[in-house]
């Protein structure tokens, strides 16, 4: 019988796939910055910019709860954005304090090296598997994905 304190403890392939998985994120991550540092951008600006291309006119509260992520964050993100050119503040309509954020020619110059970077990045990591184990790891995937949203959408 298990002790008490030994409940509470992960099994060892729980902390193997966490490994794993925040290992091959790590990886994928400073490849992807390695390429982009050279266009004089971070990557959580780079990331935003394909967000906000595939998520136009987001307010700082929508792109919070969309990411789930801390508006703090968030902020000083976009406002590098702005201050570098690459994002325009249009105050929204019905509310002169709050702001949608626009995409400038800038930075919709740079969507097409993003997104051939992401796939870039995709077909290598994926490259291990069939076509039909990548189908069905990227539907896995993505079940897992919408289960932490549910989840902890609130915490």
């Amino acid at each position: 019988m298990k002790k008490k304190n030994d409940m509470d403890r992960p099994s060892i392939e729980e902390l193997q796939f966490l490994q794993a998985l925040n290992s091959s994120y790590r990886l994928l991550l400073n490849y992807g910055a390695r390429r982009i540092k050279e266009m004089e951008i971070t990557m959580a600006q780079a990331y935003m910019l394909v967000f906000l291309g595939l998520h136009p006119d987001m307010t700082l509260e929508d792109i919070s709860k969309e990411l789930l992520l801390a508006k703090s964050a968030i902020h000083l993100t976009l406002h590098q954005l702005v201050k570098g050119g690459y994002l325009e503040k249009v105050p929204v309509p019905h509310d002169r304090r709050m702001y949608h954020f626009k995409l400038l020619d800038k930075a919709t110059a740079l969507l097409p090296v993003f997104y051939s970077l992401m796939r870039d990045i995709n077909k290598r990591a994926l490259s291990v598997l069939s076509d039909d184990e990548r189908k069905t790891f990227l539907s896995l995937l993505g079940r897992v994905n919408q289960k932490i949203k549910t989840e902890y959408k609130d915490s």
